[in-house]
């Protein structure tokens, strides 16, 4: 099925797709509609999107339990993922070392709060999250 609407689409042919995938939308649809509770709060190419939220995400992975309630109350509802099993937490990010300094600095003064970072390519799944503002455990799949 994915092979005739990928054809379909490289015709030219418009194609309405509604999924909860957002992996699939970014690798099927030039244009994306992200909907929260039935209405489009945000329209535009997978790229589009991810400028509007932010470019990159900066992963936390917190030292212990204790640093990871530590840092997750800092960055609040700035967290677009957060994984307690792994005990990382994700920050939208512009990539640039001066705002990941700062975000350390911030969220770990006295560094000891967090074990490791890594800057990663923000995700649709991300959009969706900044964009709505719903929290996730990784465990918990998301509607």
């Amino acid at each position: 099925m994915w092979q005739v609407i990928e054809a379909l689409a490289a015709e030219g042919v418009t194609v309405f797709l509604t999924t909860q995938y957002l992996e699939e939308a970014e690798r099927l649809a030039e244009t994306i509609a992200v909907l929260d509770g039935g209405r489009i709060i945000a329209q535009g190419t997978a790229a589009e999107l991810k400028q509007r939220v932010s470019a990159q995400r900066l992963d936390l992975t917190c030292a212990s339990e204790a640093a990871f309630g530590q840092v997750s109350r800092y960055v609040g509802d700035q967290a677009s993922h957060r994984d307690q099993a792994s005990l990382t937490l994700g920050v939208p990010t512009d990539g640039s070392a001066a705002q990941v300094r700062a975000l350390l600095d911030a969220a770990d003064p006295d560094r000891t709060l967090i074990a490791s970072f890594a800057v990663q390519t923000a995700s649709l799944d991300d959009v969706f999250l900044t964009l709505t503002r719903h929290d996730t455990v990784k465990e918990t799949s998301r509607v």
